[in-house]
């Protein structure tokens, strides 16, 4: 009953805890949008009301929230796709290009209207010019801005030399109906979107008489003259909107703008706004957008002052926004549980200045770095190094000021929710008081305010205030003229904040929004180098906040590619080299008793490194928690996997690696794994670790016995030889461990890439080539005349013609090569099937004092219920760990010759291989180039001669065993019947040589004996190689079935 109360507890915290740690590692997401869903409409109001000023009021108010939704649509659906467009599929361009070819469409009918309902407005009511309609206009500028910024990225986009390419391939299928469709599609985009000429095309669009409203224009003249006196303190945004305002104006009123308009205008763009960074890297001028309204003077002025802000110091101004920041964090501090508790109303204007602050260094770096990196790269300037670092450590700040209102978000939100109750309160009782003053003078006046008070009783979302503003607006420009323009000017204040309040996540979100970065990735390698050489590595979380930016920004086709390329910068610039330097800093004090530092008694403080910082900090997660960094599990992996390396290499430097490992637990608490090799090396006999080391030498000097499993030397310097059998493989193991018959098989493996490569090659020269084809044609036109035999005389002439290729002193004929070659293979992987077998034998020496292999007692159990001491205990432990080990090995099925087809099969097998399909054909020619090889090396032995000999050389069958399970030509092989057909020839042969034999005369009787012997020899060394194939054969029966059924 404990025991499942307990384990029901521990689950609840292992739930909590990871529900704990999804809350606080949660990302900052793409936001558009903060409203909330309002359950009470105020709609009817609007709607029921017969009123001319309420029927006006409702129009402005819908297109005014339209143009609002439009703007919002175009950041979430359109906006973060269209700078990488071009690289998206066929079908996700398509979809894109369509949705924005109805955006401009709609935008277009959207602003016509806009404008047709203003000059009603205006005409139809005599309404004051100078009080405008600051929302509607906002939004208005905001809508032909998002025209201008997709003409823009259209003109830089590769996308036209895309489409071209997709015409083109339809053009080739003119008559599919569905591909003229898609053709005329095309050919609209092209004219309508990547041209460019979107915004033109909208403002020059006819408007009917609204060039004839003057009060109107006089509204929007004001409303711009507003707006660009606050653009010094505003965002580029902002600038863009009031340049697309002046650009409308100009064409409805084109004698009507002021040139001391333009001169102030020309006069922020030269100082604050001389370039604007849209979107990835593409950027907007203003002398190129507003050629309209400019001169020479005034294109020299702002590109005098482009220039300027290019060459400006960037270590300056990071020192300079780096102290702001500082004191900005500091004041945020009143943003917790205790100080705001001492909150007064009078702090509110304080705390409302602290978080404004933040977003206005926010926006000021976030753009000037954007401009800096964007400059460069438009303009291919170089950019040093020093300043590229800190350019990114100026988007470290920013993310400073994203996590630092992270952390705050609690109280802040608390703050945001009852400031903003008191601005609705406040609103609503002015409102009120004005109701109240001008009960007697219009009741359509009556009918706004209680819209406007109706609106301001509820949540502060976007289409309350919308409402709510618009209805104080038209109250304020009636000619009644009920509201002065001070409390005119105070609602704005009040509408402003409640501005911020409601959109205060979008507003931060968009601040701190680094995305940019993506198309600048090519400095996180120079970034990450830095963090690593001065072990910065707490900066590292805002680094991973830069590039979590980034990938949520990308569209889905180009996420997986973005993050291959951030885990292998960060594998390769940050953690192997900080592994290394580690492993060398360990190395050096391991070797301190040695004083390597006796001749540099001085040294620099940068020399100097505490890597136990590193080891602080928590892991980290990036891409939705897809990918994490935890150094000190990637320390611990390397030094095991270096460790173990370096022993096997060297294995007389076995103290030095566990000592480092004593170190490395002792000092950085790190868990380097045990490596199982031993502390000690073979004295004597040729060690496995040789072998692998040159296995090329090897298998070339070493013939293989297939039966006892065993290599002897071929060639030998000396007057010994070595041989190599289980017993002494078994001893290397026992030295090495069992991971050495891993390491074998991946040695064998890179070996038989090598000479497969060979093998290939051989086959596709075109004597060989040609002759094999002849071969195959041949054999199908006589296959049932010569009883399905392939036949031997043709063979004999086929080695006879090799030869005639030429022959080399030392490596004889082509065709020697060759079975050289295979021989080579198969002795490779017989000495695979050695080495396994010979840790079998180890295995089963090392588990024969076990009585019962299926039960082993627990003796750590044993000991504890016998009460003994800690370290009986302990020693029972650790021999449960090695017989658990033990067993496990032994019972571990590791089918290295499936392995070792599995892997070049795929290859071997591709179409662009069909020249291997022939090398069956080519057997029967390698086997009696293998039999006089054979025959010649037992007689070298017999001879006596040093160099040569030799009387096994089972490397060939298994060689020829391996290619052809691997190449799946076992059938066609058998179909060849060629070892019927050589006894069929031996056996013609014999019978000539009895009739000879019986004709011939004395001096002849001798030549035709040795005819005989040598027949003799030749067909026993046929029926042993026919014997050890079929041995072969059954090593590799899994995969030779497979073939057949296949």
């Amino acid at each position: 009953m404990a025991s499942s109360i307990l384990e029901e507890f521990s689950g609840y915290l292992a739930n909590y805890e990871q529900q704990h740690h999804g809350v606080c590692e949660d990302k900052w997401g793409r936001i558009f949008s903060f409203d909330v869903n309002d359950h009470h409409s105020f709609a009817p109001t609007l709607v029921s009301s017969k009123s001319t000023n309420t029927k006006v009021l409702l129009a402005l108010s819908y297109v005014t929230q339209e143009m609002r939704s439009l703007n919002l649509d175009f950041k979430e659906k359109i906006l973060p796709k269209l700078p990488f467009l071009h690289l998206d599929d066929i079908l996700n361009i398509f979809n894109i290009l369509q949705i924005t070819n109805d955006f401009v469409s709609y935008s277009k009918k959207l602003i016509h209207n806009v404008l047709n309902q203003l000059f009603s407005v205006y005409s139809s009511m005599n309404l004051a010019s100078h009080i405008h309609f600051q929302t509607l206009y906002k939004e208005l500028g905001s809508l032909l801005s998002e025209i201008a910024i997709t003409d823009q990225i259209f003109k830089v986009s590769r996308l036209n030399k895309k489409l071209t390419e997709i015409s083109l391939t339809l053009k080739t299928k003119e008559s599919s109906h569905e591909a003229q469709v898609l053709l005329k599609l095309i050919q609209d985009w092209n004219t309508r979107l990547i041209s460019g000429n979107m915004f033109n095309e909208l403002i020059k669009q006819d408007l009917g008489d609204v060039f004839k409203a003057k009060i109107f224009g006089n509204s929007l003249l004001a409303h711009i003259k507003n707006t660009l006196d606050q653009c010094g303190e505003g965002t580029p945004v902002q600038f863009l909107e009031t340049s697309c305002l002046i650009l409308l104006y100009k064409t409805i009123f084109p004698s009507k703008l002021e040139n001391r308009l333009l001169n102030k205008y020309w006069e922020m763009a030269a100082k604050h706004f001389s370039v604007i960074h849209i979107a990835g890297d593409i950027i907007w001028l203003p002398e190129k957008f507003m050629v309209m309204v400019c001169d020479i003077k005034k294109i020299n002025s702002v590109k005098a002052s482009r220039n300027q802000f290019v060459n400006a110091s960037v270590l300056e101004e990071y020192k300079s926004i780096l102290k702001e920041v500082q004191i900005w964090k500091l004041e945020m501090n009143i943003f917790n549980d205790e100080l705001f508790n001492k909150y007064k109303e009078q702090d509110e204007d304080v705390l409302k200045t602290i978080l404004n602050t933040g977003i206005s260094l926010a926006y000021k770096i976030k753009f000037k770095t954007a401009l800096i990196l964007n400059l460069h790269k438009n303009y291919c300037l170089p950019l040093a190094k020093s300043m590229a670092l800190k350019l990114f450590q100026s988007l470290n700040v920013l993310k400073v000021i994203q996590r630092t209102y992270k952390i705050c978000l609690p109280i802040i939100n608390k703050f945001l929710l009852i400031y903003g109750q008191k601005l609705m309160s406040t609103a609503q009782l002015d409102v009120k008081k004005i109701k109240k003053a001008s009960f007697t003078v219009n009741s359509e006046l009556v009918d706004l305010l209680n819209i406007a008070e109706q609106a301001l009783n509820g949540p502060p979302i976007t289409s309350r205030l919308i409402t709510a503003r618009l209805a104080i607006t038209l109250a304020g420009i009636l000619p009644t003229r009920v509201i002065k323009d001070i409390q005119l000017l105070n609602f704005g204040v009040i509408f402003r904040d409640l501005d911020f309040i409601s959109q205060f996540r979008v507003i931060l979100y968009d601040a701190t929004n680094t995305s940019f970065f993506y198309t600048h990735r090519e400095l996180l390698s120079t970034y990450l180098e830095f963090l690593q050489e001065g072990l910065h590595l707490e900066r590292i979380v805002y680094v991973l906040d830069i590039l979590e930016d980034c990938f949520q920004s990308l569209p889905q086709n180009l996420q997986s590619s973005f993050e291959k390329e951030v885990k292998d910068d960060i594998h390769i610039n940050l953690l192997q080299p900080l592994s290394r330097e580690l492993e060398t800093d360990i190395r050096l004090q391991v070797h301190s008793h040695l004083d390597l530092d006796a001749g540099n008694p001085i040294k620099s403080p940068g020399q100097f490194k505490d890597f136990s910082l590193i080891f602080d900090e928590t892991k980290w997660s990036l891409f939705d928690h897809s990918y994490v960094i935890n150094i000190k599990t990637y320390m611990e992996s390397y030094m095991e996997k270096t460790f173990y390396t370096q022993t096997a290499v060297a294995p007389h430097d076995w103290k030095t690696y566990n000592e480092m490992k004593e170190l490395f637990h002792h000092i950085f608490d790190l868990d380097v794994g045990d490596d199982y090799l031993p502390a000690k090396i073979l004295d004597q006999g040729l060690d496995v670790l040789e072998i692998i080391k040159d296995i090329d030498t090897f298998v070339f000097e070493y013939g293989y016995n297939l039966n006892s499993q065993s290599f002897i030397q071929i060639r030998s310097k000396s007057k010994y030889i070595n041989c190599i059998g289980i017993l002494q493989i078994a001893s290397s193991i026992r030295t090495h461990g069992m991971g050495i018959v891993n390491t074998t098989v991946n040695a064998t493996y890179k070996f038989l890439r090598s000479r497969i490569k060979s093998y290939s090659q051989f086959l596709y020269e075109d004597q060989i080539k040609s002759q094999l084809k002849k071969d195959a044609k041949h054999f199908e036109e006589i296959r049932r005349s010569v009883d399905h035999q392939f036949p031997y005389e043709r063979v004999e002439n086929f080695v006879l013609d090799i030869k005639k290729l030429g022959m080399s002193r030392n490596s004889g004929s082509k065709l020697d090569k060759f079975r050289s070659l295979i021989t080579q293979i198969g002795n490779a992987m017989g000495l695979v099937r050695t080495i396994r077998s010979g840790g079998l034998h180890f295995m089963s020496n090392a588990i024969s004092f076990i009585p019962d292999l299926n039960n082993i007692p627990q003796f750590k159990t044993l000991c504890e219920e016998e009460k003994y001491e800690e370290r009986p205990v302990l020693a029972g432990n650790k021999l449960d760990e090695i017989l658990e080990n033990i067993t496990k090995k032994l019972g571990e099925k590791n089918e290295y010759f499936q392995l070792l087809i599995s892997i070049f099969s795929k290859h071997v097998l591709d179409e662009k291989q069909i020249h291997l399909k022939n090398f069956y054909l080519m057997i029967p020619a390698l086997t009696i180039n293998f039999i006089e090889h054979s025959i010649s090396s037992k007689e070298n032995i017999l001879r006596n001669r040093a160099d040569g000999g030799s009387f096994t050389d089972d490397g060939f069958p298994m060689g020829i065993a391996y290619l052809l399970t691997l190449m799946k030509q076992w059938p066609s092989f058998e179909s060849l019947n060629w070892f019927k057909s050589v006894n069929t020839h031996f056996k013609r042969e014999e019978v000539k040589a009895k009739k000879d034999r019986a004709t011939s005369d004395q001096k002849l009787s001798q030549t035709i004996a040795l005819t005989s012997k040598r027949l003799n020899a030749y067909k026993k060394e046929f029926e042993l190689l026919f014997f050890n194939l079929n041995s072969a054969k059954i090593f590799f029966h899994e995969e030779v079935e497979e073939s057949e059924s296949a």
